[in-house]
């Protein structure tokens, strides 16, 4: 029998030390995922008042690496004093502040160099492994339909609904474009069955409709995409982050809830119950390309 253990079952490599004013100098091993917030229910709990009940999440993928991702804090969740808006993947010596505690972030394992201010360095490791997009449908009609601030909750609450499905599964907010957010997943460690159950999630949220929205997945060839640091934050560039951004046209002309290209469908297979939509052209892109969705989205009522 192999005795080896998985990934998520190594010793800790990575450690958060701060001060806390009830218990003194704090030191917390990190070997898996960790929740951070107010709430006794967070594997990190920080009693204040300026800390969120959910505030934040600590994410460790296969490759050691550690990422954190605000959770649409009151506050705001801060990398070396920038504000963290997508996933930030850290580096050793990092400072994290939330609300009033300072947090120093130090890994053993896998790091990328320490974060700047300025600058920007390419990077390939990890590896990207699946793209998405989500795209709310009908946004300009939204917008003229609510007023600022009931337009910013209905978008804040969605995009904290996306975000929390996409984490569970290893996922990383890329960026956020208005109405548009981009995950990324990498290396290998999405399992199929845990982005079939992303997929899912996000149904049951396209079921609810406030508001409606699309999304599009795909497996892009690795040397399709690169990641860009830039400050704390990095940029996925690439033809095959171009391409998964053109499949939201063509899930708009198919009417389809959730697009899958070829590749993400080969790779899900196994796992998904799936129905041809034929083969579409993709602007800027040369050939044309078979796309498919889950048989459970071609039940949503109503135009996407």
């Amino acid at each position: 029998m192999d005795s080896t253990p998985s990934w998520n079952e190594l010793p800790p490599a990575a450690r958060l030390e701060f001060d806390d004013p009830a218990h003194g100098l704090r030191r917390v091993d990190l070997n898996a995922d960790c929740r951070i917030g107010r709430h006794a229910s967070n594997d990190l709990q920080l009693a204040h008042h300026r800390v969120s009940r959910d505030h934040a999440w600590l994410k460790r993928d296969r490759d050691g690496c550690f990422w954190i991702s605000d959770l649409r804090s009151r506050n705001g969740t801060f990398v070396n004093h920038v504000r963290v808006q997508e996933t930030v993947r850290l580096a050793n010596g990092d400072e994290i502040r939330i609300g009033d505690f300072l947090l120093r972030f130090s890994c053993d394992g896998p790091t990328v160099p320490a974060t700047t201010t300025e600058g920007s360095e390419m990077t390939s490791v990890p590896q990207v492994r699946w793209l998405l997009v989500a795209d709310i449908a009908g946004f300009t009609e939204l917008s003229q339909r609510l007023d600022t601030t009931a337009l910013g909750a209905v978008v804040d609450q969605w995009c904290a609904a996306c975000v929390n499905a996409a984490l569970r599964s290893g996922g990383h907010l890329n960026k956020q474009l208005g109405d548009g957010l981009l995950f990324f997943w990498t290396s290998d460690q999405a399992e199929p069955a845990a982005l079939v159950q992303t997929l899912a999630e996000l149904f049951a949220l396209q079921r609810e409709g406030n508001p409606r929205f699309r999304i599009c997945l795909h497996l892009p060839e690795p040397s399709g995409v690169s990641l860009e640091r830039r400050g704390v934050t990095e940029e996925l560039l690439g033809t095959e982050v171009n391409f998964v951004f053109r499949m939201d046209d063509v899930a708009k002309g198919l009417g389809a809830a959730q697009l899958l290209s070829a590749p993400a469908a080969a790779a899900l297979q196994d796992e998904l119950m799936l129905v041809g939509l034929g083969t579409s052209a993709v602007a800027d892109f040369p050939d044309q390309y078979e796309f498919y969705q889950p048989e459970f989205a071609a039940s949503l009522d109503g135009p996407v």
